[in-house]
Formats: structure tokens, C-alpha cells, sequence
């Protein structure tokens, strides 16, 4: 029984026969449903590892037209030229996420300046909504996406958002994105918009209490929410912090001051 591997091979042989190249696009999928281009992405990713055997370097080294660095194709030139809009979107997705798979990142203009731009072409396309919604879900799914600087910080913007939602609080200290953040504030070079979303996110994390005080703040909730359970000692304990946080409104941020229940009187 033929192993996936040599499914995959016979694959990419019988593409390389019909085509004469051994760069099939992205999209083109082997007989059991495995993306062809990808998987050629990966072995190229493999070899470059050391993980790849003699016997299959020799076998993929068979195949009509194999290079193990990928090159784009001929119409790659024309991928920044006058075709159609949604072919040429297409045809640049196809060479970025070709690249991303392989290499676990995007291109930089150091390496190959003409797919920087295609990546940075793609990711404005996204931004605008001009990109196919299932291709702009695969490329923000991609290694290293997105490519921009500016991109990158608007991703790690909303992972800082999206974060201080479901937490209801502030980041331990030490967290990467609290990190981020201190380091934005200290930052001179943010535009005017980076700038206001910057003041946004720092306003709603002022707003939260902190890490530490949402993790006491909890395990006192759940004492109250059984006090059967546990000691009346401790029962008094916890009603009494409630008390003095109560006393504290005025230095408390307001997200905390806004969870805490009504002072119980015996």
C-alpha cells in the first residue's frame, strides 16, 4: 500500500510531467485532498532542517524541473501588472503563502524585494476588504502575517484588547503584551492614529483592576457564593475586605469598584 509520501511524490511527478515545471500553485490539491504546493513547501523546509533521507532527496531530485529553492514561475512577473483584479490578487496570494509555508515567515526586502511588495500589496487588499474573505483568512492565518510593520502593530493592538476583555483585568507585569504596551508608551515615532488608538487601550487598562486584585477579588466572590461551605470565620473575613474596598472607591480603579456586591450587614 502506497505511503503518503509516495502518494504525494507521484503526485508532484505526474504535475511536473503535464506542466513542465515543478512549482504547482497553491490550491492544487493531491487525489486525497493535501494541498500539492504546500507539501512541496514543507519538504524543501524539511531538507533544509536535515530531516530529509538521501533516498528521498535523490527521489524528489528525479522529478522533471525540481529545484529545492523555490523560483517563482514565469507569471510571478506579471503578478504587479495590468491583469485582472481578482486573477492577479489570486496569483499573489498563491506566491505568498508558498513562500510563508517553506520559510515560516514573510519575505524581507533584503532577500527578494518584488514579494515583499507583493506581501504588502496582499495585506492592503485585506485591510480594504478587496481580498476574497476565504483568502484573507488563510493569509492572516499565515506565518509571520502580517507583513508590515504597522500591521503588526495593529495585530498585536487587538491581541492586547481581545486579551483585557476576557481577562476583565490588567496583564501580570511580566505578560508580553504588558510588556508591548509599556513599550508603546515610551515610543515617539507613532502616527497620529496609532496614537489615539494607543490612548483607547490605555484608557480601558487604567480602568481595570489589576491581575492580583481580580485573583483575590474571585476566590472571595466564591466564598460568598457558598458561605455554608466554609468557615463563618472566613465568611466574616471576606465581608469585611468587601468593606474595605467599598472604603476605597475613591483610589480603586472603576472596574473594580463596579464589581464588588453590597456591603452585607449581620
Amino acid at each position: 500500500m502506497a505511503s503518503d509520501w509516495d502518494r504525494a511524490l507521484a503526485a508532484l511527478r505526474a504535475y511536473a510531467e503535464e506542466h513542465n515545471h515543478s512549482e504547482p500553485p497553491v490550491g492544487f490539491h493531491m487525489p486525497d485532498g493535501r494541498d500539492l504546493a504546500i507539501w512541496v513547501a514543507l519538504v524543501r523546509a524539511a531538507r533544509k532542517r536535515g530531516e530529509l533521507s538521501p533516498e528521498r532527496i535523490a527521489q524528489l531530485e528525479s522529478v522533471p524541473g525540481w529545484r529545492w529553492k523555490f523560483e517563482p514561475p514565469p507569471w510571478a512577473q506579471r503578478v504587479l501588472g495590468r491583469e485582472g483584479e481578482g486573477d492577479r490578487l489570486r496569483r499573489a496570494y498563491d506566491l505568498v503563502i508558498r513562500f510563508a509555508a517553506e520559510h515560516g515567515r514573510m519575505p524581507k526586502f533584503s532577500e527578494d524585494q518584488q514579494l515583499r511588495r507583493i506581501a504588502e500589496e496582499l495585506e492592503r487588499a485585506v485591510v480594504d476588504g478587496t481580498m476574497p474573505a476565504h483568502l484573507a483568512k488563510q493569509l492572516t492565518e499565515a506565518p509571520g502575517w502580517p507583513p508590515s510593520a504597522a500591521g503588526r502593530w495593529q495585530v498585536t493592538l487587538k491581541e492586547l484588547k481581545t486579551a483585557l476583555a476576557e481577562q476583565g483585568c490588567r496583564l501580570p507585569l511580566k505578560h508580553r503584551l504588558a510588556i508591548w504596551l509599556r513599550n508603546q508608551q515610551a515610543r515617539r515615532d507613532l502616527d497620529d492614529e496609532q496614537q489615539r488608538q494607543l490612548a483607547a487601550v490605555l484608557a480601558e487598562w487604567n480602568r481595570l483592576p489589576t491581575s492580583e486584585w481580580m485573583s483575590r477579588y474571585r476566590r472571595f466572590m466564591a466564598v460568598l457564593a457558598h458561605p455554608e461551605k466554609h468557615r463563618p470565620s472566613r465568611v466574616e473575613a471576606v465581608r469585611r475586605w468587601v468593606a474595605e474596598q467599598h472604603g476605597k472607591a475613591g483610589v480603586l480603579p472603576a472596574g473594580a469598584v463596579e464589581l464588588l456586591p453590597p456591603v452585607m450587614e449581620e
